[in-house]
């Protein structure tokens, strides 16, 4: 049911009869913006809005909406089952309207996250046949009820069915990167509900976590597919002997974090976004960098599932964050409650234990969660 049987409950044969995008299965509360409540934002424009039960998102139509916010229902189902509480909700926010992010925080979301959207206009369409029908549809539904058409209202109207029902050649799965938007939104949930971040900006990763958990935390939740890749670079990587020690691993900066060049920019870019609410930043990283970074983010994988396999407590990420948040070091942790959780008493010993159940070669499940 659209929006126009709740409008107008008679006289639509034709709209009812044309051909709509699919957007896929919506998310538990998912709906665009009703028409009769205030959007938080008012310098966005209410076609972009749209909400669902775990947040808003400003989202250039409704099938990119639809499909952040199942990313984004994903993404907490994930936290929760890894770290056992309640997420913040958080709105995803189209880039091109970054300025706004701190309006949308001090309208009540937890969270906002800035979201390059693929650009799945390409045209203007105020004048072809299908929008024209529509508009004309609109002007004769008010008419009938004796109503003298207002220009904006039926331009608003048009726009809203619009953003409602695209195209069907715009398809989501060719306008959407869905798992990066999951591993970030999981990003801001860790940071956000777990462990949040105290130092200036520019200074840090993520959160004051270790980077390794920070990491985990968004590997966590990421795709199924996602999940596989990272498995097959980790073993890969384990038969080849490129690895990072465990110790190294444990205490290391996010390698592509770990640039002088880049912390300034982001340092900059944080320092404009506290200034103007967002700052988009652009900037290149060296191919050895990256190389480094596809170690980093396959090892942590491959940790992860060690520590879900050897402790079997799918919330095991959550008990080292509530432990070292409050002050204790890994190595203090292992000392005190490695044993009782499943693992070596001591970085030595757990390193080769880490090292030997890495090289055999049915050591990773099948299946994502442990």
């Amino acid at each position: 049911m659209n929006i126009y049987y709740r409008l107008w409950p008679l006289g639509l044969a034709f709209l009812s009869s044309m051909t709509f995008a699919d957007c896929g299965p919506e998310p538990e509360g998912f709906e665009s913006w009703p028409d009769d409540e205030a959007v938080p934002v008012e310098s966005i424009p209410r076609k972009h809005w749209f909400r669902s039960a775990q947040g808003w998102v400003v989202a250039p139509s409704q099938c990119q909406a639809v499909e952040a916010a199942r990313e984004r229902e994903a993404a907490f189902e994930a936290f929760t089952h890894y770290f056992a509480r309640t997420p913040l909700d958080g709105a995803i926010v189209d880039v091109q309207h970054a300025p706004a992010l701190a309006s949308i925080r001090a309208a009540g979301s937890a969270w906002a996250l800035p979201w390059r959207f693929a650009d799945d206009t390409a045209s203007d369409n105020s004048t072809d046949p299908r929008t024209q029908a529509i508009r004309e549809q609109i002007e004769a539904q008010l008419s009938s009820a004796g109503r003298t058409p207002d220009p904006e209202q039926v331009e608003r109207l048009v726009e809203r069915a619009l953003a409602q029902h695209p195209p069907a050649a715009a398809s989501p799965a060719t306008t959407l990167e869905p798992t990066a938007l999951r591993h970030e939104v999981a990003h801001k949930l860790f940071i956000e509900g777990v462990w949040p971040s105290t130092r200036p900006g520019g200074t840090q990763y993520g959160g004051d976590a270790p980077d390794w958990l920070d990491e985990a935390a968004a590997i966590a939740a990421e795709s199924n597919e996602m999940t596989a890749g990272r498995r097959t670079e980790f073993r890969q990587l384990a038969r080849e002997g490129k690895l990072v020690s465990l110790g190294s691993y444990l205490s290391m900066t996010h390698p592509v974090f770990n640039n002088s060049d880049l912390r300034e920019l982001m340092r900059e870019a944080r320092e404009r976004a506290t200034e103007e609410g967002a700052a988009v930043l652009s900037a290149s990283v060296s191919a050895e960098q990256i190389a480094e970074g596809r170690i980093f983010y396959a090892q942590t994988r491959g940790w992860l599932d060690y520590l879900l396999q050897q402790t079997g407590n799918p919330q095991i990420l959550g008990d080292m964050a509530d432990t070292m948040r409050n002050g204790q070091s890994f190595d203090e942790w292992l000392a005190q409650a490695g044993s009782d959780a499943g693992l070596p008493g001591s970085m030595e010993a757990l390193e080769a234990a880490f090292e030997a159940w890495a090289s055999m070669p049915d050591s990773l499940p099948l299946t994502k969660n442990q």
